[in-house]
């Protein structure tokens, strides 16, 4: 009967350190749908306070209409150059997935970053420094064609598109 009553401890105890294994697996990665309705992770850094900064670009991409656009990965750091601590980073990768002629896709790109930018100023003041790559597998397999580069001003009323690139191997 002792027998019996420690295999059943031993078997709820190795139960409960499995679970509590999953869920701290969980909480490193957050699933979250895209526009095509695929999935892709939204890589959670130890540098990131909280999830909402990453809910506010995905509620951007959905008011925003972000047609054949997949969000591939989303990390969010603490920008090391400002000296407010709340400020931070956005790095966002999406893939455009469009059949569409290089002309088309770079305006596509251009508008969908545009609107990006123009919506995080006002709904979070703590990105102080956004950089949007693209990916078009489309027009170039596995190669991002395309970089753009925002900075708030001082004021914090704007946010200034500092550089861009495109791949001169797609674009003309």
């Amino acid at each position: 009967m002792k027998n019996i009553a420690m295999s059943i401890l031993s078997v709820a105890l190795l139960l409960a350190l499995v679970a509590c294994n999953k869920k701290d697996d969980e909480e490193k990665s957050m699933p979250v749908a895209n526009n095509s309705e695929t999935v892709a992770e939204v890589n959670t850094t130890e540098q990131t306070s909280n999830n909402s900064d990453e809910q506010i670009i995905l509620d951007i991409m959905q008011e925003e209409e972000f047609f054949l656009v997949d969000l591939a990965e989303l990390e969010m750091n603490k920008d090391a150059s400002s000296k407010n601590s709340d400020d931070k980073v956005a790095l966002v990768h999406f893939t455009f997935n469009a059949p569409n002629s290089a002309a088309n896709a770079q305006n596509e790109i251009e508008k969908y970053t545009t609107l990006l930018a123009a919506q995080i100023i006002d709904k979070n003041p703590d990105i102080s420094k956004m950089t949007v790559f693209w990916e078009a597998p489309e027009l170039k397999e596995d190669w991002n064609v395309a970089k753009f580069n925002y900075v708030r001003t001082a004021n914090k009323n704007d946010m200034t598109l500092k550089n861009t690139y495109f791949d001169k191997t797609v674009f003309n």
